[in-house]
């Protein structure tokens, strides 16, 4: 985390110009990235106007990482995604990247983890594939399980294991979670999706009033403990899948260690 003082009233795109020595364009893309506070607010308007003796922190890009295969059979591959790739539909997915890499044109994604989540994700080798595990997933016939920390003590509050059932835009969505570390500062918890709905994980710990380290969408308030603005990302990861290939009858299964950017999480906040 970088940080910086104003000394005079500017353009925040200007000001962050200037004081990292990169093009508009460039600050630009720090802003929409949602990586700049302005007095321990997340702001991402480049307009933004700073008044003099205004705080301004940058939050460091991670380090780019490689995706690597967990799992494979016949019909399908589990995938351990690094974040900051999206999984489909973009030039440079995930999805794409597999295509040339293993040279099936045929490839498609099975389901999508946002672009800043990490972990596990199933790619089916052909649309046959693909079309028998949507109906997998409708039946709830795959399992997944995610680890993530939250700002604040889920335990102050909730049980250890404890379930959330909430609307999501109109579809009943449920999921089981468990505390597996808390303090003061931050949870450290897993959860077991019932359904999957978009931002699921997220949407509910933000409305339980625990959003996600990292979050950028649904936790838009000042954070005043400096640890929380040095969270590069939302602290979610996919850790294990399991599945029954309905191709084959045989079970698929995965499992992703936390990556480093979490574990590091984990120690800064004494977890």
């Amino acid at each position: 985390m970088r940080s910086f003082k104003a000394a005079q009233a500017a353009a925040l795109k200007d000001f962050l110009s200037g004081q990292l020595s990169i093009s508009g364009a460039g600050a630009k893309k720090l802003l929409d990235q949602k990586k700049v506070f302005v007095n321990k607010q997340r702001v991402w308007i480049a307009g933004y106007r700073l008044n003099a003796g205004d705080t301004v922190e940058v939050q460091d890009s991670p380090t780019a990482a490689r995706y690597a295969i967990a799992a494979e059979d016949s019909d399908y591959l589990i995938i351990n995604k690094p974040a900051g790739i999206i999984v489909n539909e973009h030039p440079h997915s995930l999805e794409n990247m597999l295509r040339a890499d293993l040279k099936n044109p045929r490839l498609v994604a099975a389901h999508r983890l946002d672009k800043d989540t990490s972990g596990l994700v199933i790619f089916a080798k052909n649309y046959a594939a693909f079309t028998k595990l949507v109906e997998v997933f409708k039946n709830l016939g795959v399992e997944k399980y995610y680890r993530g920390l939250v700002q604040g003590d889920l335990s102050s509050r909730l049980a250890k294991h404890f379930t959330l059932t909430q609307n999501i835009n109109g579809q009943s969505a449920a999921a089981r979670f468990t505390i597996i570390k808390s303090n003061k500062l931050a949870s450290y918890f897993e959860a077991n999706l019932i359904t999957g709905r978009k931002h699921q994980i997220r949407l509910q710990l933000s409305r339980a009033g625990f959003p996600l380290l990292g979050e950028n969408t649904y936790q838009t308030g000042a954070l005043e403990q400096a640890v929380y603005r040095q969270i590069p990302r939302q602290m979610l990861h996919s850790c294990r899948l399991k599945f029954t290939n309905p191709c084959t009858g045989q079970i698929l299964q995965a499992a992703a260690r936390d990556p480093a950017d979490l574990q590091n999480a984990l120690k800064k906040l004494g977890l």
